[in-house]
């Protein structure tokens, strides 16, 4: 998985690039990416953060306030 942190003018602040274990499909791949990359962010010290993911499905869970309980449900919580 990879992530970019970028200012708000674009300018690259941070990268990550990190391997993850195999998974079931791209949904817990891209949910498990978004969950690194938030602790990612959160250890260098960021502390306002817009996220931005190319799935529909993971970007809704996420900004969700109701509980899900998907088999996902729970990494949604964490993140």
């Amino acid at each position: 998985c990879g992530a970019v942190v970028r200012n708000e003018r674009g300018l690259v602040m941070a990268a990550l690039s990190a391997k993850r274990p195999p998974v079931l499909d791209s949904e817990a791949a891209k949910a498990l990416a978004c969950r690194k990359a938030m602790e990612f962010v959160v250890d260098a010290g960021f502390s306002k953060i817009i996220l931005e993911g190319d799935n529909v499905h993971v970007m809704k869970a996420i900004s969700s306030p109701a509980v899900n309980s998907s088999r996902l449900g729970l990494i949604y919580e964490n993140i």
